[in-house]
């Protein structure tokens, strides 16, 4: 292969990182059952029913770090609920997968508190949460600290959650539909992530859906070594052709 070819190749790579995965997100998705077994209760929610989304066809320990492109809106009520917190016409309280911001749209930070050996959190209520776990079920012996998004704030550049530490990840942009993709670092020992929404309690009631797209992202010193490597090779295949 041409030495420019290669390089082109490689600089495809920095430039668009591979749109390796994709999934749909119900509003109904309760993060705090993943890894659950069928028939464990986060009453009155029940795994498989409204067990969240488990994102295992990207190969997580072969990747560093992540970055997700996120569309779509969830409601944490039915359509026909009064709640101003929700819309009552169309099924969906905020067209972002921030969730609703506090302070601005009516509503308070929300948590959840630590169940099946996942953490606590605090957030905005109907955005979209992640957690990563291991081969096994929960340790539930283990449980993380809170990661606590009303004082780390939600414009974030970087994020290293632990095994089983709940976390934020709403548009997956620095800003509210606008600013820099966000990375998320990958746990040592993690090889699955699942996908859920923000709420209190009762997700099976929750209306709407988002449509995650997830980008694996190679840690960049793996990416100067390629150059590196095809730079030598034609360095030697000049000096080869040099030779008598």
């Amino acid at each position: 292969m041409p030495l420019f070819v290669s390089l082109a190749l490689v600089v495809g790579l920095l430039a668009v990182p591979p749109d390796a995965a994709a999934a749909r997100v119900r509003g109904a998705a309760n993060p705090w059952l993943a890894g659950a077994p069928d028939g464990t209760a986060d009453f009155p929610d029940r795994a498989p029913y409204q067990s969240p989304v488990a994102v295992t066809w990207i190969d997580l320990s072969a990747t560093p770090t992540l970055r997700f492109n996120v569309t779509g809106a969830v409601a944490n009520c039915g359509t026909t609920s009064p709640s101003t917190v929700c819309c009552p016409t169309c099924g969906f309280a905020f067209p972002s997968p921030d969730g609703a911001i506090p302070g601005r749209d009516g509503a308070d930070w929300f948590s959840h508190l630590s169940f099946n050996g996942l953490s606590n959190i605090v957030a905005p209520i109907n955005s979209l949460i992640g957690v990563f776990l291991g081969p096994d079920e929960p340790d539930t012996g283990r449980t993380p600290a809170v990661l606590d998004f009303s004082r780390l704030g939600l414009d974030f550049s970087r994020l290293r959650p632990q095994l089983q530490q709940t976390f934020f990840i709403g548009d997956g942009l620095a800003g509210e539909g606008v600013g820099s993709q966000q990375v998320f670092y990958v746990p040592e020992g993690a090889t699955r992530l699942f996908l859920g929404t923000m709420d209190g309690a009762e997700w099976n009631n929750n209306a709407g859906a988002f449509d995650v797209h997830i980008q694996p992202v190679p840690e960049p010193s793996s990416l100067v070594l390629m150059v590196a490597g095809i730079l030598g090779l034609g360095a030697w295949r000049r000096r080869g052709r040099r030779q008598p």
